[in-house]
């Protein structure tokens, strides 16, 4: 987080300040595009450091609206030799354009609005602007006063009113390698975290923010609609304030990965039975979800597929009514994301499923429908086009043959087994429990802690994270949170040791952290932790000292000692993980919260969370809570598949045909609803 001392303004002084080292949290625009600081290894191991936060914006939204400023990096291979623009003294090229592309009819807000601070702001007659035109040069510290003169006026005199930052013509781009960039879908680089999104996805973020639009953006599996959310809510979040974005999904699982809360719990309409009417008056009783709604600009709802079509329209009238506006939502902005061709919604019985998209009020809410094309996920254009016909049923002899010869075994060589992915809850069990029982060794227990009070008892059962979670040395597990750019939610690993903190660190001094994977360090480890577990040196490891200690045999014996004083309940695992590209790599879990409920107000503040390991068996998995995650090495049995959906859901989560395994394949088990199958074909249509 932010160091709470007051921020400097660079640009107050004349003279430029002398470089100093960046304490933590703090930062300039050329490592808000490069990246956060990071520091050097810890006890933790491997642990990331926490997410980039910006600070709160001094930039009135009134002037971010209005910037046509396109931030491209300089270190883009496409923009080698790039000399036709003069340096403004950071370390990216600012160059104002009109894009040429055919079907890219918006201008674009990039980057962030924190990152826009040294960009060019206003209309077209300002200094710097000239400048560009012209050709001529300013000098350093004029530019950057015009910059803050242009903010500081625009922000004055202008009204609310929409301006289009292209109204007053293009500049022309003379450079032809960045013209022919530009025409095959310059991907930009648009935070700090490096994330990087194609062109269709820059139009989702442009139509949010600069055109303030209701949207609905959906894709098939592994289009990136996962990180376009993330990216979306930290661009929304930056612009209207962090309590005015209400991020919350369908059902509690998909909540828990974006950071947000279930549609059902924000508006507090709970589990919506009642008719609007009587839904509306209840939540207008409910200070808590009245004020909500009051503060709320932008309402997110991931995994519309799994909304009825009917709590939809309750939705709408309750947001009208509790906000006291006759607008749709209540002039709310309305942003939908999801994949109908996924996870349906569960009716209640004796009912038929109505979708989002048949809702009353969705034509009146929806005022672009986008669908993103380019898959992310697997990169063999073949596969891509296999998944794609299970996902719209339209599966030929040829296809069938294909998924048949997936029933083959593979072998991996690092040990770590294919996640098995069932369609049922009781598979799933059955199939961990079994998996844990045939490991020799004891059972280690990890209690998770709930924090905060909550009226349903059955609250935290939507949280990923168990209440209990048992597991031994080579048990194999998942990873539930993103804690870096290789450690991400669904690595897969296995247990290798289980080791206290300060432990790990003491051993550690003596060896490089890339050899505590070797037998001899995971032997010594575990003789430490038999320290632990009975309090005290035992003869057998003192034998194991004077043999074949991997370490100093005095350092050796002195972990040990300390090792037997401390408690057992301060050991978690050490677990070595699958990542991409074919590499392993060791890191210390340690429990880590998993929010239930953030509030729309107070700040933000965390109301309720349990505290646990981010880990979780992955023998096997549900093909529900699969849904989202993307997995290295998958095994599916069809054999019980019930739902429509299931199937592409499932075989969506490989990365590759080649990791890849799936059992009783049928043709009979792909099941497509024909009118979610309309609603897209109109979509390719009116596209």
């Amino acid at each position: 987080m932010f160091n709470k001392e007051r921020r400097t303004n660079p640009y107050k002084s004349s003279q430029p300040k002398p470089a100093k080292p960046l304490a933590r949290g703090q930062s300039t625009l050329s490592s808000f595009f490069g990246g956060q600081p990071t520091s050097s290894l810890n006890v933790k191991l491997n642990r990331s450091q926490s997410a980039f936060s910006p600070p709160p914006l001094a930039t009135p939204p009134s002037a971010l609206k209005r910037t046509s400023s396109l931030l491209l990096k300089k270190t883009h291979s496409t923009l080698e030799g790039f000399t036709d623009y003069q340096r403004d003294g950071d370390d990216d090229d600012i160059v104002e354009i009109k894009p040429p592309i055919n079907n890219f009819k918006h201008t674009v807000l990039l980057p962030s609005p924190l990152a826009s601070r040294n960009s060019s702001f206003g209309s077209s007659d300002s200094s710097q602007l000239q400048a560009k035109r012209s050709g001529s040069k300013l000098d350093q510290n004029t530019v950057r006063a015009n910059i803050l003169n242009s903010i500081k006026s625009k922000a004055d005199s202008q009204s609310k009113k929409r301006i289009n930052p292209w109204a007053n013509g293009p500049i022309n781009v003379k450079n032809p390698r960045l013209k022919e960039s530009l025409k095959k879908g310059f991907i930009i680089d648009t935070s700090g975290s490096g994330i990087k999104l194609s062109e269709e996805q820059l139009n989702v973020i442009n139509i949010a923010i600069n055109e303030r639009k209701n949207i609905f953006y959906t894709g098939s599996a592994g289009t990136g609609k996962s990180v376009l959310l993330r990216e979306l809510v930290r661009q929304l979040k930056e612009y209207h304030g962090e309590n005015a974005v209400a991020v919350t999904a369908s059902t509690g699982l998909a909540a828990v990965n974006i950071g947000g809360v279930t549609i059902n719990r924000f508006s507090g309409c709970g589990l919506a039975k009642q008719s609007k009417h009587s839904l509306a008056t209840m939540v207008k009783n409910k200070q808590e979800a009245r004020d909500r709604w009051k503060h709320t600009k932008v309402l997110i709802i991931d995994e519309v597929s799994m909304l009825d079509g009917d709590f939809l329209d309750k939705l709408e009238y309750v947001a009208s009514e509790v906000t006291g506006s006759k607008e749709c939502f209540g002039g709310i902005q309305i942003i939908l994301t999801g994949d109908f061709f996924q996870l349906p919604p569960v009716p209640d019985k004796g009912k038929e499923i109505k979708f989002c998209f048949e809702a009353e009020c969705w034509s009146r809410v929806i005022d672009e429908k986008i669908l993103l094309k380019k898959v992310f996920r697997q990169k063999d254009t073949a596969f891509v086009d296999l998944l794609n016909t299970i996902r719209t049923g339209l599966v030929n002899p040829v296809v069938e043959k294909e998924f048949r010869s997936l029933s083959r075994d593979i072998q991996y060589n690092d040990g770590i087994q294919p996640t098995e992915l069932y369609p049922t809850r009781y598979e799933v069990e059955n199939a961990n429990r079994s998996r844990l029982d045939r490991l020799p060794g004891e059972i280690i227990q990890f209690k998770a802690v709930d924090v905060g009070t909550v009226q349903d008892p059955k609250a935290f059962d939507t949280v990923m994270a168990l209440k209990e979670l048992t597991l031994k040395i080579d048990a194999q597990v998942m990873m539930l949170k993103n804690m870096d750019e290789t450690l991400v939610n669904g690595s897969v690993g296995k247990v290798i040791a289980f080791v206290n903190d300060k432990t790990l660190a003491s051993y550690c001094e003596r060896i490089p952290i890339d050899r505590l994977d070797t037998p001899s360090a995971l032997e010594d480890l575990h003789h430490i932790f038999e320290c632990v577990k009975q309090g005290k040196v035992p003869e057998s490891v003192e034998l194991h000292a004077e043999r074949s200690c991997f370490i100093q045999k005095e350092k050796f014996l002195m972990i040990c000692k300390a090792a037997s004083h401390m408690s057992i309940k301060g050991c978690y695992p050490l677990v070595r993980f699958s990542v991409a590209g074919g590499g392993t790599r060791v890191s210390h879990v340690i429990p880590e919260d998993f929010p239930l409920r953030a509030a729309a107000v107070r700040g933000g503040e965390v109301e309720a969370k349990r505290q646990q390991l981010p880990l979780l068996l992955s023998w096997a998995l549900s093909i529900h809570k699969s849904q989202g995650q993307t997995l290295d090495r998958v095994k599916v049995d069809l054999r019980k598949i019930f739902e429509a959906g299931q199937v592409y859901v499932a075989l969506s989560r490989a990365v590759s045909k080649e990791r890849l395994q799936v059992l009783n394949f049928e043709r009979n088990k792909i099941m497509i609803n024909k009118r979610v199958a309309l609603f897209y074909q109109n979509m390719e249509q009116t596209s």
